[in-house]
């Protein structure tokens, strides 16, 4: 006489893991639906507030946004608004300037370049490359 033991049967083993697979694939379904749920609404979202602002707009508005920091920023380092109207003034004053300046760089540069070179060049010189020592004209 065969006695059986108590448990789950192979058959009833692979229905089991069946119904664990089908589980999963029914959660992942869930959550996949969920994400593109999501990503559909923020893209009405978005597309709502293309449509409300136009592109100068927002230009304008990411400008005016850079302005603003850069104001604050600079009221917090001077901390008044003369020292900040003093600071602005004497940027432009370098602005308007800057070809002068630069000119006068240049010209500070070239005189500098000019005292450092070698007077005389014995390359392009025949008779002083002549009399250089261990050169040979033939």
């Amino acid at each position: 006489m065969r006695v059986r033991c108590p448990g789950p049967s192979r058959k009833n083993r692979a229905i089991d893991l069946m119904d664990e697979e089908y589980l999963k694939l029914v959660e992942a379904r869930a959550l996949r639906n969920a994400a593109r749920n999501l990503v559909q609404s923020d893209v009405q979202l978005i597309r709502e507030g293309v449509g409300e602002r136009g592109l100068a707009e927002r230009a304008f508005g990411r400008v005016y946004d850079s302005v603003a920091d850069a104001a604050e920023g600079a009221r917090e380092i001077t901390g008044s608004p003369l020292r900040i109207a003093a600071v602005v003034g004497a940027v432009g004053v370098l602005w308007f300037a800057r070809r002068p300046i630069l000119r006068a760089f240049d010209t500070m540069v070239s005189a500098v370049r000019e005292q450092a070179e070698p007077t005389e060049h014995y390359e392009n010189d025949t008779e002083l490359s002549a009399e250089r020592p261990g050169h040979d004209p033939d």
